[in-house]
């Protein structure tokens, strides 16, 4: 079952360092830069339609029990779970002739697809914060309910006036790979 994007916060957020700062606040695709580390791969944890958890619903300015499209996904490199993302838009947007339908052809193919080939997409600026490891990620093994909080960030893809809600949660494994200091 896949977890809300905010419900799993923690109350205070301690200040990232400069490294997970500058991850935390990087500009486009993830994906990109996951695949300069190795071998990248997909792992849809979960995709479908969900009724709007109220975290969901308040980042999508949208009400409770809403009908959502949900998308889960570990991101890997060289079979490593790294990122745990978290999309949601309205189901509405992913019907034919809306913004997002794309969004249900996906597979294992990446979000970055889509969101960084279409002008007329546009971006927010990212918030992020420490959240306590996803429901999800136990039953993925990545994590369990004991672990440390993690660094995620999340950001408002619009298109055609609809939203598109992408939440990346760092998984620790991630700052600890080796190539990533190499990486900017």
């Amino acid at each position: 079952m896949p977890s809300p994007l905010i419900s799993y916060a923690c109350t205070e957020t301690p200040q990232p360092s400069a490294q997970q700062h500058y991850w935390l606040t990087r500009s486009g695709a993830l994906t990109e830069a996951l695949c300069q580390l190795g071998e990248f791969s997909l792992d849809v944890v979960y995709e479908g339609r969900l009724e709007a958890c109220e975290e969901d619903a308040q980042l999508l300015a949208t009400t409770a029990h809403t009908s959502l499209w949900v998308r889960d996904v570990l991101l890997l490199v060289d079979r490593q779970p790294l990122v745990y993302a978290h999309s949601v838009t309205p189901s509405i947007a992913t019907a034919q002739g809306h913004g997002w339908e794309a969004l249900r052809a996906q597979g294992q193919q990446p979000l970055a697809t889509v969101l960084y080939h279409d002008p007329c997409i546009q971006r927010s600026a990212f918030e992020w914060q420490q959240v306590q490891p996803p429901r999800a990620l136990n039953d993925t093994h990545c994590a369990d309910k004991n672990s440390a909080p993690l660094w995620a960030r999340h950001s408002c893809f619009m298109r055609e006036t609809q939203p598109l809600v992408v939440a990346e949660t760092f998984l620790e494994a991630f700052w600890h790979h080796p190539g990533l200091a190499t990486l900017r």
